[in-house]
């Protein structure tokens, strides 16, 4: 799937989950949860930094 297609899909999804508040709660902390692991992971790095160590100069 490209990302337009994933993209479309979670809107779809959610407009299925807008008529029960609590299934829509329930997905939006899940969402929370996956953004606030993916920007505390020490393993990810800007490209800036991908590129300067890269170079060697770490």
């Amino acid at each position: 799937m490209t990302v337009l297609q994933l993209n479309a899909d979670i809107y779809k999804n959610m407009a299925i989950l807008s008529e029960d508040e609590s299934m829509l709660n329930k997905a939006a902390k899940y969402i929370r949860r996956l953004v606030n692991r993916m920007t505390n992971d020490p393993t990810c790095m800007t490209k800036d930094e991908y590129m300067w160590r890269s170079d060697g100069r770490s």
